[in-house]
């Protein structure tokens, strides 16, 4: 006796409806993901590494994908063209590497990939783009107008992410407010980023000790500076004995020192030359035949 085929249930049925759709219509299927990290910061000068990847979850490639740049300032759009090769390079992974970056170089790098797979076919895939910060050596002395207080200046990229933080002997020092709020503005009212702005903040002396200026991305440190005074200096009467150099207080050079050390040996020398010439008046002369 032939059996019946069994009937599929409700639920049965709509799972094998959606593998039929996954299956029939390979446009529903999953993209492959461009990964970048929102944020990379490095200092003028310095070779910086911007990562890009893809990532695939179902599909296969079928081709070598191609990875383009474009580097964005506010609207302005400028195709990058990859000429630096790096170790890291896979055909999956093609970060993009700048060597010796300048504040031309600042603003928003976006990644696109090119590729071929099965069974989707071919297609183009963004990142979310990467912002390129820059930052350069800050200048930290006491001020030139005001010897009382301590000045930290420094370039950074036009981003309010970036703040200026002043220690001494580990604590926090308090800041002018109206100097780190007009930071912030100028910051937010920057357009173009691949110009760099003046970062700057000033607090009062506290007596001698460590003074550390930080320059801070968000929580990050990026750099830092340090100022040493001692009690002389500190309470110098408005003289500024610390000059632009970021450690201070050294002691001079003992000049004195080094010449009597080179006198020594001069002096040893035209002793032996002396007894050397006494020693030749003391002989007899030769006779001649």
């Amino acid at each position: 006796m032939q059996q019946r085929p069994r009937r599929l249930t409700s639920t049965e049925q709509r799972w094998s409806a959606a593998v039929l759709m996954l299956l029939v219509m390979p446009g529903v299927l999953p993209e492959a993901v461009v990964q970048q990290p929102p944020v990379v910061s490095a200092a003028v000068g310095e070779d910086v590494l911007l990562p890009c990847e893809l990532q695939l979850s179902s599909e296969s490639l079928m081709t070598t994908p191609v990875f383009y740049w474009s580097l964005w300032r506010g609207t302005e759009k400028v195709e990058v063209r990859p000429p630096n090769q790096s170790d890291a390079q896979t055909p999956t992974n093609q970060p993009l590497l700048l060597r010796g970056v300048s504040w031309a170089h600042g603003g928003s790098y976006l990644c696109k990939v090119s590729l071929r797979t099965r069974p989707k076919g071919s297609y183009r895939t963004n990142g979310k783009k990467t912002t390129l910060l820059l930052y350069d050596q800050l200048l930290f002395e006491r001020c030139m107008l005001d010897h009382t207080r301590i000045c930290c200046q420094g370039n950074v990229t036009q981003d309010a992410a970036f703040s200026l933080s002043i220690l001494h002997d580990g604590q926090t020092v308090p800041a002018d407010a109206d100097a780190a709020a007009d930071a912030a503005a100028d910051a937010a009212a920057a357009t173009a980023q691949a110009q760099p702005f003046t970062l700057s903040r000033t607090a009062p002396l506290q007596g001698a000790g460590r003074y550390e200026c930080r320059l801070l991305l968000g929580e990050g440190l990026m750099t830092e500076s340090l100022l040493i005074l001692n009690e002389t200096e500190a309470g110098g009467g408005g003289a500024n004995t610390t000059s632009s150099r970021p450690f201070v207080g050294v002691a001079p050079e003992p000049w004195l020192l080094y010449g009597m050390v080179l006198l020594v040996p001069v002096t040893v020398l035209l002793v032996l030359g002396m007894v050397q010439m006494s020693r030749r008046l003391k002989e007899p002369p030769e006779e001649v035949c």
